[in-house]
């Protein structure tokens, strides 16, 4: 993984305004169709792939198939250079492992309460899922 982000880290893509935060519980839908997105807090300038990595992993998990699908109708819409689809797999890797610090830093370090606790439980059982499998 470090050689990847490595070779991440000095590729040359475009930014655009990106939510950031975009994940399946901000992502609204009525039936199969996208009725709206909710929380825009963490929006900044950054390059697509770290969008498309956050929602595809939350909505697909390991499940390259999903993926690949994920991938194919965004690309239908807008195709990606070929630096930008090595930065959603580099994303989802740093992600994945930089969400799993964050909860243990929320919960242990910080001693964060969270409303929810079957909701946080889990996620963190979904990210340590997807962890192991790498």
């Amino acid at each position: 993984m470090a050689q990847q982000l490595q070779a991440a880290a000095t590729l040359k893509v475009e930014i655009q305004p990106c939510l950031r935060d975009i994940w399946n519980n901000h992502v609204l839908f009525v039936g199969p169709r996208v009725s709206g997105i909710v929380d825009f807090g963490a929006m900044r300038y950054d390059n697509v792939a770290a969008d498309i990595s956050r929602l595809l992993a939350s909505m697909a998990g390991s499940d390259q198939a999903a993926w690949h699908t994920g991938l194919a109708a965004y690309q239908s819409v807008r195709p990606l250079s070929e630096a930008e689809q090595s930065l959603v797999a580099a994303f989802d890797r740093s992600s994945l492992l930089m969400a799993g610090l964050q909860w243990v830093d929320w919960i242990y370090d910080a001693h964060r309460l969270f409303d929810d606790q079957q909701a946080i439980l889990a996620r963190v059982d979904r990210l340590l899922m997807r962890l192991e499998q790498l």
